[in-house]
């Protein structure tokens, strides 16, 4: 309450993803700085869901649903993408230190908006 949003925003989407790192110290340094901005860029998407909704239901519900993603994923995909590591990631944070999640991170961003605008238009016309 002390701070305007957009500092409130970033600076909890930081620790968001450094907590993350607590229960395991990375032992690549090098996927670190990818892993640091995709949980920062996704800790600004959950509390972004915050901010419009007010509620934390809706955040819950889009970490489960991109944790259960990200876990069918791991389950599909073969571990041994030698030389794809940059595009998927590996270790621990597999689809969070690599480049591929952006774009997943981009569109379900994009949904989040449109959901909201379908339903702003769908309230404006109840009043």
């Amino acid at each position: 309450r002390e701070w305007n949003t957009p500092a409130a925003l970033w600076v909890s989407s930081v620790i968001y993803a450094l907590l993350h790192f607590v229960g395991a110290p990375p032992t690549n340094w090098l996927g670190v700085l990818p892993a640091l901005a995709s949980l920062t860029a996704f800790g600004a998407l959950l509390a972004w869901c915050y901010v419009r909704s007010g509620s934390l239901y809706l955040c819950i519900g889009v970490h489960a649903g991109c944790v259960t993603g990200l876990k069918w994923l791991g389950q599909l995909t073969d571990d041994g993408a030698a030389g794809l590591e940059w595009l998927f990631g590996a270790g621990r944070f597999r689809f969070v230190n690599g480049v591929g999640g952006w774009p997943m991170l981009l569109a379900i961003w994009l949904v989040l908006v449109g959901l909201e605008k379908l339903l702003a238009r769908i309230h404006a016309r109840r009043d």
